[in-house]
């Protein structure tokens, strides 16, 4: 079965910061992961020199802010043809966040809509959470289908409408 983090409508980069706190990492420590975390997406070679460039320190204080994240268990590495290969797997695998379950909700878009989402949309729904619930956004949707628009800006006016109503409503009640 597919990790939470590893579905392709998870941005793991915006999910540290989101849980830096949380975390309990230093700004160096969480620099270090993001950076790691944008070589893995590209594929491209990492090593402790080309980390201690990127984040201006020295090789020394990545050396040592490595061993304090694998110590904390949220890094790990291998080396793999000659080459380090970083994972971040152990910084997601013991959270839980039923924010991050929502699959269902991407599977109902691409179902209803006929079509796999593209990073965009995948995007702009992931902002959607942050601001709505899942119901609020199902209902948008499918209000949208009724009128027959299948455009992700017509369900984002319909959430921002609905949000104003809902405001304008509990304003009237004071």
């Amino acid at each position: 079965m597919e990790k939470w983090w590893n579905k392709r409508y998870i941005d793991k980069r915006n999910w540290i910061f989101e849980n830096f706190e949380k975390l309990n990492i230093s700004l160096q420590e969480g620099l270090i992961l993001l950076m790691i975390d944008y070589f893995n997406e590209f594929q491209l070679g990492l090593s402790l020199n080309i980390l201690s460039e990127k984040c201006n320190v020295s090789i020394e204080e990545v050396d040592n802010i490595i061993n304090a994240l694998r110590t904390k268990g949220y890094l790990d590495f291998k080396v793999v043809n000659k080459k380090i290969r970083f994972t971040l797997d152990g910084l997601f695998d013991e959270e839980e966040n039923s924010t991050y379950d929502t699959s269902s909700l991407y599977e109902l878009f691409e179902s209803e809509l006929g079509k796999i989402l593209t990073e965009k949309e995948l995007s702009m729904i992931n902002t959607w959470l942050k601001q709505y619930n899942v119901d609020e956004i199902i209902d948008a949707l499918r209000e949208a289908l009724i009128y027959k628009k299948k455009d992700f800006n017509y369900i984002q006016k319909i959430l921002i409408t609905k949000k104003q109503e809902s405001n304008n409503d509990q304003s009237s009640n004071i």
